[in-house]
């Protein structure tokens, strides 16, 4: 599978977004914090953080209400800062599950290998009665990365040729799921 990443703005900095949805914190990278000249609370180095290897990973403190621009759109939030290496430069802002939750974020998918996430900067309705202020392509069908399909047994249905990023609410998306009325596969249709 693809990771999800975007491009965007972090303060003024332009940067490279990767969703995680199993990291606990949002985290930015020492360096990409240098450049944003935003004031750090240094009380954010006592948190702690149980890097993916196991080991502690060092925080040099918390950046509170950075200015986040997405498509024109504002979506800030907190960021703690990691004195550790975060691997490939182009992603330095980790969109983690506190950032993903107060923007009521859905990520779908398709059969075809698409993966798009739809934001919603007002998250007291959430996906259930707005339209998504944002829908963001994470992951074209024919990504080098999507080489590979998968198909199950008891599933009768070809899967969807072309994939098209969506406007959509989650509702509108799952009643016009090809698939949710024909196959018990996707009797608990998301959207696919």
């Amino acid at each position: 599978m693809v990771t999800g990443c975007f491009p965007g703005t972090f303060s003024s900095v332009s940067v490279s977004f990767m969703v995680d949805t199993g990291s606990e914190l949002s985290l930015i990278s020492r360096d990409c914090y240098s450049k944003s000249n935003l004031p750090v609370d240094l009380d954010g180095t006592r948190w702690s953080l149980k890097g993916i290897h196991g080991w502690p990973v060092p925080l040099g403190g918390c950046i509170c209400d950075v200015p986040l621009a997405i498509s024109g759109h504002r979506f800030d939030h907190h960021f703690l800062v990691s004195e550790e290496d975060m691997g490939n430069r182009q992603k330095k802002v980790i969109l983690g599950q506190p950032w993903l939750q107060w923007y009521t974020a859905c990520i779908s998918y398709t059969h075809a290998g698409a993966m798009n996430m739809c934001l919603w900067q007002n998250s007291e309705g959430g996906a259930s009665s707005f339209q998504a202020t944002v829908s963001i392509p994470l992951c074209a069908p024919d990504s080098p990365r999507n080489k590979y399909s998968i198909s199950t047994p008891d599933c009768k249905h070809p899967p969807i040729e072309k994939a098209q990023p969506s406007t959509l609410n989650a509702f509108e998306l799952i009643s016009q799921c090809p698939h949710r009325d024909m196959c018990p596969a996707h009797g608990n249709c998301t959207g696919c």
